[in-house]
Parts: structure tokens; C-alpha cells; sequence
């Protein structure tokens, strides 16, 4: 049981569960972090993140799901001072390490790179983030200072680039220097390229993103250049929070779409 108190839509939790390894990863709006039994729904452990020390709730809750990499659990719960992210182990709960002194964005971290050399992409309200998922050090920052926080929309990576996409400030394409150096913007786009909620998709070079006025938005990834858009918001409604739900279904080249309109 909690209490929402004056949390902005305090209706139930955000992030969705996490299933690896017959257990579940939940990370409920105000920091209670549990894993349970996958069969049974029995507790195995938890950490109350915000009792700990070790989570600051943004405006919305926390909303970013757990993210298992080998024997870890990673959250985004935005503690001060440096625990942005925190890995647990997976299997006791026992924390394993914190980095990171930005807040809490709403945005999934995704997991980018090869074995050996990995990195945990990480959107905060301040930067995007280049994480190695063993020890937590930061590899590369990139600015990216968001209005109201909405760091919303999970990143993508594909063509060997990192793509995010906000309401206000727009888009940031970066190139995530694998072999040396500090991660470089490729190209921004702060007019066209604005998404919110909905996370964009990509396939052979192209992206497929929501813009909040020009609608489903597709254009090229390593140049920027819109190829078209549903202007006249023919696949959802044009609104002040534009948002709908795109995914691949797997078959073919078809996307499954679930507008505001249901």
C-alpha cells in the first residue's frame, strides 16, 4: 500500500515489470522496487529507494523499468547525490553500485553495443548518458537540459547512432564513440523533430517519429532529412500531448498502432 499524496496522475505505478530468470522487476511511482516469484508472486527481496536514500521522485513518479544486465538489476531512480542509476544484484538485492548525479527522467536506459564492450544509454532531464553496465562509470555526457524534466521517450540506436527526441527542445542525433573519445552530436533538429511519450521506431536508415504538430513523422537517420508526415493527422488526432503507441509486429515491414482515440 502507498500513498500518492500530491503526485501528479498518483494512480497506480508507471514502469512496466521486468521478467528474467523466473522472477519479476517491478518498480512502483514512488521507489518501492520488488522481486518476486514469477510463478508465485512471492516477495524474494525489495528496497524502498527513497527510504534508502537513493531515489528524489520527479513530478510524474518514476517510470522507468528495471533493466537486467548478467547478474544486475538497473533502475533510474535519480538519488542524490550519485545515484542517477543503481544496480542491485539481481538475486539478493544487495546494492552493487550507484553513479550519476542528475535526476530521474521517465525514459527506460537501453543497453547498446557488443559483448565485450558494452554501454547503458541513459536520458536524464540533463544529459544523455554513455554508463558502462559493470561498475557504473560514466563514459561520455552529452548536454541535453529538457524543460519540465520530460525525458520521456526511450532512445534508439541504430546504424551504430543514439537518437532522442523531446517536446521542446527537439532532437539529438550522437554518434557514442565506441573506440575513443567523447561522444559527438551528429546533427539537432529543435523544429520538426519533437516528439513526447511515444518512442519512435527504425528500420533500414529510416526513423518513424511522432511529432507534436507535424504527426507520424519519417526521416533519415544520419541526416535528419524528413522524407514525410501525416499532417493532416490522419493516424491520431492532433492534440497538445499528441501521443500514440508504435510497435513492430514482426511480420513484414507492419507497425502496430494504438492511437489516443483507442
Amino acid at each position: 500500500p502507498v500513498t500518492y499524496g500530491d503526485l501528479d496522475y498518483g494512480s497506480g505505478p508507471r514502469a512496466a515489470p521486468t521478467v528474467f530468470d523466473g522472477r519479476v522487476y517491478t518498480l512502483g511511482a514512488l521507489g518501492h522496487l520488488w522481486c518476486l516469484n514469477a510463478e508465485t508472486g512471492k516477495p524474494l527481496w525489495s528496497q524502498d529507494l527513497v527510504a534508502e536514500g537513493l531515489a528524489k521522485i520527479p513530478e510524474w513518479g518514476l517510470a522507468a523499468s528495471p533493466f537486467i544486465w548478467r547478474n544486475l538489476v538497473i533502475v533510474h531512480p535519480g538519488g542524490e547525490p550519485d545515484a542517477c542509476l543503481v544496480a542491485f544484484d539481481r538475486e539478493t538485492g544487495e546494492l552493487v553500485w550507484r553513479s550519476g548525479s542528475d535526476p530521474a527522467g521517465y525514459a527506460t536506459p537501453i543497453l547498446i553495443g557488443r559483448e565485450p564492450d558494452q554501454q547503458l544509454v541513459c536520458w536524464s532531464p540533463l544529459h544523455v548518458l554513455g554508463i558502462d553496465p559493470a561498475d557504473g562509470t560514466i563514459r561520455w555526457s552529452v548536454p541535453y537540459e529538457v524543460t519540465y524534466g520530460v525525458s520521456i521517450a526511450t532512445p534508439i540506436y541504430h546504424q551504430g547512432l543514439v537518437f532522442v527526441s523531446g517536446y521542446w527542445e527537439g532532437s539529438k542525433t550522437i554518434d557514442p564513440a565506441f573506440d575513443a573519445g567523447e561522444a559527438e552530436v551528429v546533427w539537432e533538429d529543435r523544429r520538426f523533430l519533437r516528439g513526447l511519450m511515444s518512442q519512435p521506431l527504425a528500420r533500414e536508415g529510416f526513423v518513424y517519429l511522432l511529432d507534436k504538430s507535424l504527426g507520424l513523422t519519417c526521416f533519415e537517420l544520419q541526416t535528419g532529412e524528413i522524407k514525410w508526415d501525416d499532417r493532416q493527422h490522419r493516424m491520431t488526432p492532433r492534440g497538445r500531448n499528441p501521443q500514440a503507441t508504435l510497435v513492430w509486429t514482426g511480420h513484414e515491414d507492419q507497425v502496430l498502432i494504438l492511437n489516443a482515440h483507442g
